[in-house]
């Protein structure tokens, strides 16, 4: 086939990710506040897509997604230190030592 001239296909620009599954399980299972501004910044990234605004889109992408991994750190950080609460409560706690409530 050389010297046939085959036209490529104009690929259209795509929208890009917008982490509403992802935000949406921060917000029900790790971090509300922060999942909710996640979404809120997830559904901006098709309105300002569609409007041209592929800059804004793309920003509003990036920030959802920093939101959603902020809220799934801070759900992380919140675990440590509970168990670490749990952990000295439980190795430093009061073991052993009868009640004088009964008296």
């Amino acid at each position: 086939m050389a010297g046939r001239f085959q036209p490529q296909e104009e690929l259209l620009p795509q929208p890009p990710a917008n982490n509403l599954l992802g935000s949406i399980l921060v917000t029900i299972f790790c971090c509300p506040p922060f999942g909710l501004v996640a979404i809120i910044y997830g559904l901006q990234v098709g309105s300002k897509f569609k409007k041209g605004d592929e800059d804004g889109a793309q920003h509003a992408a990036d920030m959802s997604e920093k939101w959603m991994y902020a809220g799934v750190g801070v759900a992380i950080l919140i675990f440590i230190i509970r168990f670490g609460f749990f952990l000295v409560g439980y190795f430093f706690g009061s073991k052993g030592v009868p009640s004088t409530a009964g008296r």
